[in-house]
């Protein structure tokens, strides 16, 4: 058999020292990493080129862009706020308080607003932010069947355009709730505690057809 071609070392060492979430820009071909212990966003180009620093973000953690490409909001759990963030220039935009003690994390997009996961007073709930009207509205408890024991984690798909769903992180044995958001409130439609011998929930994602989860977990590590 013939020697396979040599291949050239393509790692490059990122300025963050921890990496909380990872988010696709592929109209502006850039990489953006949330840096939570150290309150950045990093933008890369596809060769791990740093192109720009968004600095002053305490606590920053999930990630979620805009359709167009041209949003990227950023949850802070330590400055209880939204930001959302130019795509073009790698600069903040706009911020948007989500109230006092909330920590919100884990945001996407669904039925034209911004939700996400947030904790307050040792439970955790799902927010919104609307921002269609002359003046963005935050509105807070939109789960009212649960109150969850952290903030939750979010996630959606175009193919399922009305629907969130959410997980609670680190718990044993994990829990999944299924919410359609088309009113512009959370409604709960589906709801499974323990799927599948699953515990310490760590991350998930709804499939681009928007008919699947997938989890990933903790534990025992699948």
């Amino acid at each position: 058999t013939s020697a396979a071609p040599a291949l050239a070392d393509s790692s490059v060492l990122l300025p963050v020292t921890s990496t909380g979430d990872v988010v696709v820009d592929g109209v502006h071909q850039r990489v953006f990493i949330s840096d939570p212990k150290s309150g950045k966003v990093v933008a890369t180009d596809y060769n791990g080129t740093v192109v720009g620093t968004i600095d002053s973000l305490p606590g920053v953690r999930g990630l979620e862009l805009s359709a167009d490409s041209g949003t990227l909001y950023a949850a802070l759990e330590d400055s209880d706020a939204i930001v959302a963030i130019d795509t073009a220039t790698a600069t903040e935009a706009h911020r948007y308080p989500t109230g006092a003690g909330t920590q919100p994390e884990y945001p996407v997009l669904a039925g034209g607003k911004l939700w996400f996961g947030y904790r307050n007073g040792g439970s955790g709930n799902i927010g919104s932010l609307d921002l269609s009207g002359s003046d963005p509205v935050v509105t807070l408890h939109q789960d009212t069947d649960k109150t969850w024991n952290d903030a939750p984690i979010l996630a959606s798909s175009p193919g399922a355009p009305n629907t969130v769903v959410a997980g609670a992180p680190g718990q044993s044995p994990a829990e999944l709730a299924v919410f359609d958001v088309s009113s512009g409130s959370a409604t709960r439609t589906a709801y499974l505690w323990d799927p599948g011998d699953s515990s310490n929930l760590t991350d998930l994602a709804v499939t681009p057809d928007g008919k699947d989860v997938v989890t990933a977990s903790g534990a025992p590590y699948r």
